[in-house]
């Protein structure tokens, strides 16, 4: 794929997305370059931060699976009761494990619990994820009716956090200072290719470390935006620090 092939498709994407979506400019443009990353293999899904009913989505990749073959590898994924939307990239999730290179933290009142597996029924709901896109020729796939901590692990794990959480419901009573991470594409301006926060307690404990993810999120994009030959330049990782009144999933 070329440097203009792909300019062409996020036009492409913004201009049928028009007909589809109804935000503001800045949003949809935002969108078209989230979708973007997806289908040209930045990154394996984006959670949807519109409004964007099943309907909706399944006609705009139809739209768009006209414009180019690229499409076909893409799809729209929906929890079972509509909370969370995901497009995800199928090759990419059946080339890579999304379950590698994370550490998943179990929040149960004041208890932390780390471990480099997620709980069993996180596994099982992902399995079948997998199982249920790569074996799905349609647009649009609905996932099982998971509990909310499930559904935010899992959330976690397809976009790739190098931290997942866990939750229970005593999770939001906490009052944390955490850290932000930015993985920022740059190019002629710049777009927020992925974002997740932590607690600053675990920033720098011997198995969660600032600096070993910006090495390792650094490298893995940069990888992917030579293989696709992307329209952007690099990727910069960012860190900030900021007081929460509760935890940011």
């Amino acid at each position: 794929m070329t440097s203009q092939h792909e300019q062409t498709l996020s036009e492409h994407i913004l201009s049928i997305s028009r007909h589809h979506v109804r935000v503001s400019h800045s949003a949809l443009v935002a969108f078209s370059r989230s979708l973007a990353a997806v289908v040209t293999g930045l990154r394996v899904a984006y959670l949807l931060d519109i409004s964007l009913d099943a309907l909706t989505a399944e006609a705009l990749l139809g739209a768009l699976r006209q414009v180019d073959a690229l499409f076909h590898t893409t799809v729209f994924l929906q929890t079972a009761a509509g909370e969370q939307t995901f497009f995800l990239n199928t090759c990419l999730l059946d080339e890579r494990s999304v379950l590698d290179d994370k550490i998943w933290l179990r929040l149960s009142g004041g208890t932390v619990e780390k471990s480099c597996h997620p709980p069993d029924t996180v596994l099982s709901a992902l399995t079948a994820i997998r199982s249920t896109v790569l074996g799905q020729p349609s647009a649009l796939c609905r996932l099982s009716d998971y509990d909310a901590a499930t559904l935010v692990a899992v959330a976690g794990a397809l976009l790739e956090y190098p931290i997942v959480y866990v939750p229970s419901p005593d999770l939001y009573l906490l009052h944390v200072e955490v850290f932000t991470c930015k993985v920022i594409l740059q190019g002629k301006d710049e777009h927020v290719l992925l974002q997740f926060s932590y607690p600053t307690t675990f920033a720098e404990t011997p198995t969660i470390r600032t600096a070993a993810h910006e090495a390792t999120l650094t490298d893995r994009y940069t990888k992917r935006l030579q293989k696709t030959k992307s329209e952007w330049s690099g990727i910069r990782v960012e860190f900030n620090r900021r007081f929460e009144s509760r935890l940011s999933l």
